[in-house]
């Protein structure tokens, strides 16, 4: 999956484009920025991703536990902005229970979590429970996760009448999750991330000048950075809101001719968002990096 992404951003912005080498040995200092979480499978991703990439780093070890890798950046759990991250935005915490707590059409959900859990479920702990149910379902079903046998391992409960239930249970999920990161991204979850891109944005330029890498990745999660930056800039506006596996969201920097300079987003290879003027771009950010005040309400 992630390797297959590398391949296709080797045509777009190494062959096409031009703005990296072909190869990874010719990199230059600062010309590249790769970035995941602490998390085993998000770091083999990024260097699959690599891989795919740059074709003489293909047959290279993958990492494992927490051996470091000088090609991939990690910060700490407690310093993580890509993710909802209660020791960085200590008001998410309340902001969270009040949102599940004041969800008024879970009911739904909790039929699913009593089917599946003996005890009483508080909402956030259901839904979190279906959300792994989810994932661990559909990985045994969608074509882009490499799983054997596909289909017939899942069970009969999910399965029947053309997995009714299980599409039933995605359609539920799918408006819960969504209406959590809006709480989330609005209380200030995604401000520091927000700011982040746009520093890098503001010192990107075509040709370097801006002293910002050409290429930076962030290679997460579906809870982050995912849903968070397809919140906070309108990337996804109708279900579903829950990104597929192996999902990527690309943001370009452009500079015309004549030194205007423009963004667009791309999601999944299709066009997402604009392309539209920075001045545009950067005023959302501003916003959304500017919500990171609440983290301490």
């Amino acid at each position: 999956q992630s390797a297959n992404n590398g391949k296709r951003l080797r045509e777009a912005y190494v062959l096409r484009e031009r703005l990296l080498p072909e190869s990874f040995g010719a990199v230059s200092a600062g010309e590249l920025d790769v970035r995941s979480t602490r998390v085993q499978r998000t770091r083999q991703s990024a260097r699959a991703m690599l891989g795919g990439l740059f074709p003489d780093l293909e047959d290279g070890p993958l990492p494992y536990g927490d051996q470091d890798m000088d090609m991939v950046r990690t910060s700490s759990q407690d310093d993580e902005n890509m993710l909802v991250n209660y020791n960085l935005c200590p008001a998410a915490a309340w902001r969270s229970a009040s949102h599940f707590d004041g969800l008024g059409a879970v009911e739904e959900a909790q039929s699913f979590c009593r089917r599946y859990r003996s005890r009483v479920m508080s909402n956030q702990d259901c839904i979190v429970l279906l959300g792994h149910l989810m994932d661990c379902v559909m990985s045994r079903i969608c074509p882009t996760v490499p799983f054997h046998p596909r289909n017939t391992t899942v069970p009969k409960d999910f399965s029947e009448g053309n997995f009714a239930k299980l599409k039933r249970l995605w359609a539920v999920l799918d408006k819960l999750t969504v209406g959590y990161f809006d709480t989330m991204v609005e209380g200030g979850a995604a401000g520091a991330l927000a700011a982040e891109i746009l520093e890098a944005a503001d010192g990107a330029a075509v040709d370097g000048r801006g002293g910002a890498p050409k290429v930076k990745f962030y290679v997460g999660h579906s809870t982050g950075p995912m849903q968070p930056l397809a919140t906070a800039f309108g990337l996804r506006r109708a279900p579903p809101y829950w990104p597929a596996f192996a999902s990527m969201t690309i943001m370009e920097v452009w500079e015309s001719d004549a030194g205007s300079r423009m963004i667009r987003w791309i999601a999944n290879g299709k066009v997402a968002v604009g392309p539209v003027p920075f001045e545009e771009f950067r005023q959302r950010a501003s916003a959304v990096a500017g919500t990171a005040a609440r983290c301490r309400d």
